[in-house]
C-alpha cells in the first residue's frame, strides 16, 4: 500500500455555461486534462467534482503505480472527524482540500495557514457557507499516514477514473508525435501565404511506412496519406477518443469537397469557411476512425 503526497497531487477548474451532459462528461474532463500544462502519465487517475454554484468543474489528478494507493487528502477519512454530517475542511501549511460525505469535492495548493484567511477563502470562492475546519500539522499527518500504513487496510471506497483507457496512451503519443510533424509543415506554409502557396511544401512532411496492427492507427494513416496526396493542409489536430478533430486548409476549393465527399460517412462538418484575401479555404471537421 502507498500513500500518495500531497505535492504529487494536481488540481484545477474549469468554467462551463452549462452542465456536461454524462454520456460526454469524462472525455470532456480527459480532454482537459490533456490540454493543461501539468504533467500527466498513463498511470495518472482523477476525479472531479462539478460546482453548481460556480458552474465549474474542479478536476484532481495524480499518478498511481500501484493499485493500492492513498492519496494524502483522503487520510482524513480515517479520523472521528469524518463521522460528521456537516463539510469537512482540512488544512496544512501547503494545501486544504473539502470533504463531503467521504468524496473530496475540492483539493487546492494553499500556503495561508491563517484561520480566518481559509473560512473567507472558502466562502467566497466556492459559496460553502456551513463547515467545520481543522488545522493538522505536518507531525500529526505523518503521525496518520504511519497509523494507515501500518494496518494496510485500503478502506475508503473513493471514486476515480483513469486518463487513458487500454491503449489510447500509445494512441495519444502516435498523434503528438504526428501532429508536430504536421505542424512543422504548416509553419512552413503560413509563412508563404504572403503571395502564394507553393504546392510541394507538403511534400517535405514524410509519413513512416509502417504496417500497424491497431486498427484506429491503420484508419488514421490512411486519412493523413489522403492529405498528403491532395495537397490539403492541417492547421491543428486533436484527438480524443478514436476520434480526429482538425481544422485543415486549401487553396483549392475542389480538394476540400473531395476530402468531404469520402470521409462524409465518418465526418461531423462543424464550418467551411473562404478567406478571399488569402484565397484559402478552411474547413473544422471531426472524423470518427
Amino acid at each position: 500500500m502507498k500513500i500518495l503526497d500531497a505535492k504529487d497531487i494536481f488540481s484545477f477548474s474549469i468554467k462551463v455555461s452549462e452542465e456536461i451532459t454524462p454520456k460526454n462528461l469524462l472525455n470532456f474532463i480527459r480532454t482537459s486534462i490533456q490540454n493543461s500544462e501539468l504533467p500527466f502519465s498513463k498511470q495518472t487517475f482523477f476525479s472531479f467534482y462539478f460546482n453548481k454554484s460556480m458552474q465549474s468543474y474542479d478536476i484532481i489528478f495524480y499518478n498511481k503505480v500501484i493499485v493500492k494507493t492513498l492519496i494524502e487528502p483522503l487520510i482524513y477519512l480515517y479520523t472521528n472527524d469524518s463521522l460528521s454530517t456537516k463539510i469537512q475542511v482540512y488544512y496544512t501549511k501547503n494545501y486544504f482540500t473539502v470533504i463531503e460525505k467521504g468524496n473530496i469535492i475540492f483539493y487546492k495548493k494553499f500556503n495561508v495557514t491563517v484561520k480566518e484567511d481559509i473560512e473567507i477563502y472558502i466562502k467566497q470562492k466556492y459559496k460553502i457557507e456551513n463547515f467545520e475546519l481543522f488545522y493538522r500539522s505536518n507531525h500529526e499527518i505523518q503521525h496518520l499516514k504511519k497509523s494507515i500504513l501500518d494496518k494496510n487496510i485500503l478502506s475508503v471506497n473513493y471514486k476515480e477514473y483513469p486518463l487513458f483507457q487500454q491503449n489510447s496512451f500509445y494512441y495519444f503519443i502516435f498523434f503528438v508525435a504526428l501532429s508536430f510533424l504536421l505542424f512543422v509543415s504548416f509553419i512552413y506554409f503560413q509563412s508563404s501565404t504572403t503571395s502564394s502557396i507553393p504546392q510541394k511544401s507538403i511534400s517535405k512532411v514524410h509519413l513512416v511506412k509502417i504496417k500497424p496492427h491497431i486498427k484506429p492507427i491503420s484508419k488514421t494513416l490512411e486519412l493523413f496519406k489522403y492529405i498528403h496526396i491532395n495537397k490539403i493542409y492541417i492547421k491543428e489536430i486533436v484527438y480524443v477518443k478514436k476520434k480526429i478533430y482538425t481544422t485543415i486548409m486549401s487553396t483549392n476549393k475542389q480538394n476540400i469537397l473531395n476530402f468531404i465527399n469520402v470521409y462524409k460517412k465518418n465526418m461531423i462538418i462543424k464550418s467551411l469557411k473562404y478567406n478571399k484575401e488569402k484565397n484559402i479555404y478552411t474547413l473544422e471537421v471531426t472524423v470518427v476512425i
